[in-house]
């Protein structure tokens, strides 16, 4: 800096008069400070502490639970054979150390047994990893095997009353892991210091009868919230119906959005129940629409449902959708004004099946954008719809031949799933939402498609400055 602070006297003809000293002396200070105030400042270029974007690295390992109960956990490669290396591993129970599972990529593989079954992919085996918990006896049944994520949401619980409900928290690390619930109802959130800071041992389980916890006689929905650790939610629903209890699987759905899409709807069933919950603070309303394979219909006699901040509400659609439902292909749609989470409950010729609202998956060519494991039954159906445009469709069986055709948007295309095929992978450039129903004997199963990601995030975690 060359001054002090005032203005420059003009030169004179005489004489120039120098600086003093102590002016020197400050001007030096002054221009010492402003440089180590320059060196200190942060970069325009370099992001603000917490602003830092996650980076996107390969897909190296993947985790996935499998709950205990009966049958058996289908286990499968997704996507065409490659050289890259890989490798999957089964823990079963309680077993200290896991064992290998000899899995190609296009391939599947069962597991027999009642215990948790806890599957790892590394390498290339952890790209189009999937598995599901299948009954295969007259009473069919499914539910998938889920991994860990930052929080899953469950619609349509029952804790009291004719039905009930039980929560299974599973960690598949080594370390403790804690969880919270939040917890809705008929009115409003529900308080319960049982829900908060349920702890899970490493590599254990810890069951929760949302009856005894959180005493609600109608629907409830509940959000699982980790705060320390990993962990994989199940939930098994049971109606006491008589003579007879019903017992069925209830799929984790998507967090709230203000569309929601429940594909793959029985064509015929003794009751159909929607179960909806706005966790927000603002009061909404929905609207329900049934796509069918060649436009999308508005059921008869069904208005605006109102559904109450912090509530959840139930709608008795039986009767108002069975003839838009009945071809057996159909996708119930709910567009709210405000996010809504929501599961739909049916009977199907006595048995207990639920649909959970999917969460739009991106397309991907190339590679496989969703799949799932097929359970095994004599009646198998996947329902594929497309949720902004149009585009063509490859779909491919484990143990079948390659189905081909195209997505259309407001529109569910049927595609028949071959007999011997053991699970699928989707092929599109669209993005999409699907499911697959299964029924025989005495029972109806659903499973939805997830995505198959090749990449994963991971924070960009630095020192505090």
């Amino acid at each position: 800096m060359s001054g002090t602070g005032g203005r420059r006297a003009a030169p004179r003809a005489s004489r120039r008069r120098r600086p003093s000293p102590l002016i020197l002396l400050g001007a030096g200070m002054v221009g010492v400070s402003v440089l180590a105030l320059a060196l200190q400042a942060t970069p325009a270029t370099e992001p603000a502490d917490g602003d830092r974007a996650p980076q996107t690295v390969a897909l190296s390992t993947l985790d996935l639970a499998c709950p205990a109960g009966p049958g058996a956990v289908r286990v499968a490669r997704l996507g065409e054979p490659t050289d890259a290396e890989g490798e999957v591993s089964l823990r079963v129970g309680d077993a200290e150390e896991p064992t290998p599972l000899e899995l190609a990529a296009g391939a599947s593989a069962s597991e027999s047994s009642d215990s948790a079954v806890a599957v790892r992919g590394s390498g290339q085996a952890a790209v189009g990893l999937v598995a599901a918990r299948e009954v295969t006896s007259s009473d069919v049944a499914a539910v998938e095997c889920l991994s860990p994520s930052g929080e899953q949401w469950f619609v349509g619980a029952g804790a009291g009353g004719l039905r009930t409900s039980e929560l299974t928290l599973s960690n598949p690390d080594p370390r403790p892991a804690v969880a919270d619930l939040e917890v809705f109802s008929a009115d409003g959130p529900v308080s319960s210091a049982l829900v908060r800071g349920v702890s899970v041992e490493g590599r254990g389980s810890t069951r929760l009868d949302l009856s005894e916890v959180v005493p609600e006689r109608g629907e409830i929905a509940f959000r699982v919230v980790p705060r320390q650790g990993r962990l994989v939610p199940s939930v098994r629903d049971t109606l006491d119906a008589g003579k007879a209890q019903q017992r069925d699987w209830l799929p984790a759905t998507a967090a709230p959005a203000e569309v929601l899409q429940l594909p793959a709807m029985p064509g015929r069933a003794d009751s159909s129940v929607l179960v909806l919950v706005n966790p927000g603070t603002d009061a909404g309303r929905a609207r329900v629409t049934i796509t069918g394979a060649e436009s999308e219909a508005v059921p008869v006699g069904l208005s605006e449902i109102a559904v109450p901040a912090g509530a959840v509400v139930t709608v008795d659609l039986t009767k108002r959708i069975a003839d838009l439902v009945k071809a057996g292909e159909s996708t119930v749609t709910v567009r709210g004004t405000v996010p809504l989470a929501g599961s739909l409950r049916a009977e199907v010729d006595g048995d207990l099946v639920h649909l959970a609202a999917v969460a739009p998956i991106a397309g991907a060519t190339g590679r496989g954008a969703s799949g799932q494991v097929v359970p095994d039954a004599e009646r198998r159906l996947l329902v594929l719809s497309a949720t902004e445009r149009s585009a063509p469709v490859t779909v491919h069986f484990v143990g079948g031949e390659a189905w081909e055709g195209r997505l259309r948007p407001e529109q569910s295309t049927r595609v028949p799933v071959p007999k011997g095929a053991t699970a699928l992978w989707v092929e599109t450039s669209a993005e999409h939402v699907g499911a697959i129903r299964a029924a025989g004997g005495k029972g109806t199963a659903w499973l939805p498609l997830r995505a198959l990601p090749s990449e994963r995030l991971v924070a960009d975690v630095q020192p505090a400055r």
